[in-house]
């Protein structure tokens, strides 16, 4: 926290509820009070119980356990996912996959799992994705100007 800030918890043993404060209620569970209708609702800026919990563990270790099923909404982080080497030094670059309270982790897809990249690369490579040879052909026998012998007397065109 920086210095110089100010957060407010106030507990349920309190009399009156503050207007914009979070009240921590003997539950556990935050709540604002709404007084358009006079009532306690959970907070929309906290979230307990069903909110992100984030859980963080080598692969191997993840590997140990393939059927834990992540709750929903539950985010899992594989730190050591992929390895690059950076001025020398070996670098772990984490990944994340996000439970869905049903699917076992082995199940889950990674948020980002590098298909983007090698579908781009793909696409990159494909020399015919988006003409074929024929019309490679054509075009590369149409006729060209040779700026490099431009003069004010002559014109030269040339075909490939």
């Amino acid at each position: 926290m920086q210095d110089g800030t100010k957060k407010t918890v106030i507990w349920e043993t309190n009399s009156e509820p503050p207007r914009n404060y979070i009240w921590i209620k003997s539950d556990g569970i935050p709540y604002e009070y709404d007084w358009s209708v006079r009532e306690w609702l959970p907070s929309k800026d906290i979230r307990s119980g069903g909110g992100a919990t984030i859980v963080s563990k080598t692969t191997a270790e993840w590997n140990a356990d393939p059927d834990y099923v992540p709750a929903d909404g539950e985010i899992v982080v594989y730190s050591d996912r992929k390895q690059t080497v950076i001025d020398g030094e070996t670098i772990n670059v984490p990944a994340i996959k996000i439970g869905n309270g049903v699917d076992s982790i082995r199940l889950l897809a990674f948020v980002n799992d590098g298909s983007a990249e090698i579908e781009l690369q793909h696409h990159i490579e494909d020399t015919s994705i988006h003409t074929n040879t024929d019309e490679k052909n054509f075009w590369n026998n149409k006729v060209s100007i040779d700026y490099s012998e431009l003069n004010s007397e002559m014109l030269i065109f040339k075909t490939n």
